[in-house]
């Protein structure tokens, strides 16, 4: 308007590589595989293992896929869509996920404080964790070598 004067700022956000990047929803990958297959939505919950109504709200984007049926859901698609792990805390979370493993279950496998591998996998205070960084560097090279076999 040509009566008011506004100046508008804002600081840049800063890029945090360390912060690791969101996961993809796979129930639109999952509805295109089944599709590609020619299965029913009954057919392809039966493969992957889960409960009809489940893989209706994946594919409707209501409900993202549980940790626990990541795996079968990986192997259903055939690959991870989502963008391969570049830092230590997207590789600890991709470690995880392959075997279906929440954060507390995780934590509790490496006798670590779920809040603590919950901000590691958040890239918060990652420099700061020394022995919990090398526990989880040790979980996920043996992870490697587990997936290698």
């Amino acid at each position: 308007m040509p009566f008011c004067s506004l100046n508008l700022s804002a600081v840049k956000p800063i890029t945090d590589w360390n912060t690791p990047a969101p996961l993809v929803p796979l129930g639109g990958f999952v509805r295109e595989r089944r599709e590609h297959l020619g299965l029913t939505q009954r057919e392809a919950a039966r493969e992957i293992g889960v409960c009809l109504s489940s893989l209706r709200s994946w594919e409707r984007g209501r409900a993202r896929v549980r940790e626990e049926h990541y795996p079968a859901v990986i192997r259903f698609l055939g690959h991870d869509p989502n963008p391969a792990p570049r830092s230590l805390p997207e590789r600890v979370r991709a470690a995880r996920l392959m075997e279906g493993l929440s954060q507390k279950a995780l934590a509790l496998r490496l006798g670590l404080d779920p809040s603590t591998v919950r901000a590691f996998e958040a890239g918060r205070g990652e420099a700061g964790y020394g022995r919990v960084r090398q526990v989880l560097e040790d979980y996920v090279a043996a992870s490697g070598r587990r997936e290698g076999a």
